[in-house]
């Protein structure tokens, strides 16, 4: 069996484009949610009644958004996880990188598949500043979703400098996709499996984009980089700059299905091609 591509995925802060529901008068946001997609609710509903066996009583409550009716603890937890999912929180991000992990696992433990897939994640990093009330909940929920969550002072506002993290990075790729994102673990390990053999084929590679959200860079161009310059810029089109400066080259995707991870237009995202320069956004990696 040949080595494994190692990657760390680091979750940023949601960017500052991105918003919450905008909620009509009197409604919250599972009303919200199943207003903009009444299809997706229904199927879940066909789901509990045909592979939960849900009483036909409860999935009339549900058809009617009576959800103060439901008391069942189990209809509540997959209420709840519906609409996590379709929230643009962090919540969301690192569900999607703990589920690739484990479906990445799952392969590796089956001989058939075990040589299917070439990378492992091998780290999820939150950095997230220190709840200034002490709460660390959010904290304990990452570390059961296996994100090793990098504490941060609250306070004051802060910049992407990739130089920062460089020490805690073990993998030899690094994935950095924003807050409130979300994507399809089947979907993302046929593009990230294309991304990462292509840049393990040409060592110049220092980084790719996905010309949507996200962007993979080569740690060792990073730490060869900030070497060079004494950190890292927090503009993603200065980042790319001083990567070719250091003599690395730098790689882009105008596919729309390139994408490897996705934002709802409901919350701000999911603009059409081409895409308008937002790279500002990583200057904002914690609120302030």
């Amino acid at each position: 069996m040949t080595e494994k591509i190692s990657l760390t995925a680091l979750v940023t802060g949601i960017p500052p484009f991105v918003h919450g529901p905008e909620l009509r008068k009197g409604e919250d946001k599972i009303h919200f949610l199943v207003r903009h997609q009444p299809d997706q609710w229904n199927n879940m509903i066909e789901y509990l009644k045909n592979d939960l066996k849900v009483s036909e009583h409860n999935c009339s409550l549900l058809r009617s958004l009576q959800l103060d009716e439901i008391k069942d603890p189990v209809i509540e937890s997959k209420i709840e996880g519906w609409a996590n999912w379709r929230l643009p929180t962090h919540s969301r991000t690192l569900m999607s990188l703990n589920e690739l992990r484990e479906r990445i696992q799952e392969e590796e433990n089956n001989p058939k598949f075990a040589d299917m897939t070439p990378f492992r994640l091998e780290q999820i990093l939150w950095p997230r500043e220190k709840n200034p009330f002490g709460d660390t909940s959010a904290e304990k929920w990452a570390a059961d979703m296996g994100a090793e969550v990098i504490p941060l002072e609250a306070g004051r506002a802060r910049e992407l400098d990739l130089s920062v993290f460089l020490p805690r990075i073990k993998g030899t790729y690094l994935w950095i996709l924003p807050g409130g994102s979300k994507f399809m673990r089947s979907l993302v390990m046929s593009s990230l499996r294309r991304v990462l053999l292509y840049m393990d084929g040409d060592p110049r590679t220092g980084m790719y984009f996905d010309g949507s959200y996200s962007f993979i860079c080569r740690v060792t161009a990073l730490k060869i980089t900030a070497g060079i310059n004494g950190t890292l810029p927090a503009n993603f089109g200065y980042l790319a700059g001083a990567l070719k400066e250091a003599g690395f080259l730098f790689s882009q995707d105008t596919d729309r299905d390139s994408q490897l991870c996705e934002i709802e237009k409901i919350y701000g995202g999911d603009y059409p091609f081409p895409r308008p320069d937002r790279s500002g956004w990583l200057r904002r990696l914690f609120g302030g």
